[in-house]
């Protein structure tokens, strides 16, 4: 059975915040296997440091010029509520999800294909279809076995 990175990473976490688990991993290591684990540890724990220094540099950086645009805009007289609306809409268009592409597919009451991307409520004559026996691979796009060709 393979996994993926993602539950491989969380496995790795787990293991390394918990003490019984990495006396458990360690318990076939001699002292100076520790030692090299802890060097990178330590190397890894400083790159993250040093990240998170930046960021927060960063942060502080566009915080000070925030400051001096505000300060200039009172000097100037302009008005930044005038700004509010530009910056209500450029969220507006970054938090808007992508539509789902479609990934089952099934006859309505009139006998015509409806699609349905899975998310959401199910629609209501595809339920139906469930309610009789049918299971929701069988209205599957693109069947599993189709994923290779």
């Amino acid at each position: 059975m393979e996994i993926s990175k993602s539950e491989e990473n969380e496995i790795i976490a787990k293991a390394l915040s918990s003490i019984t688990a990495l006396r458990k991993a360690t318990s076939d290591f001699d002292y100076n296997d520790i030692e090299q684990v802890i060097g990178k540890l330590q190397a890894i724990a400083e790159e993250k440091r040093e990240a998170y220094e930046a960021e927060k540099r960063e942060a502080e950086k566009q915080e000070a010029l925030r400051q001096s645009v505000i300060e200039h805009a009172k000097q100037i007289g302009f008005d930044l509520s005038l700004l509010a609306d530009v910056a209500s809409t450029e969220k507006t268009k970054k938090n808007k999800k992508a539509a789902a592409a479609p990934k089952y597919r099934f006859p309505n009451e009139k006998g015509e294909d409806q699609e349905w991307a899975g998310r959401g409520r199910t629609p209501l004559p595809l339920a139906k279809l469930l309610d009789e026996g049918f299971s929701l691979d069988d209205f599957l796009i693109e069947k599993p076995d189709q994923q290779s060709e």
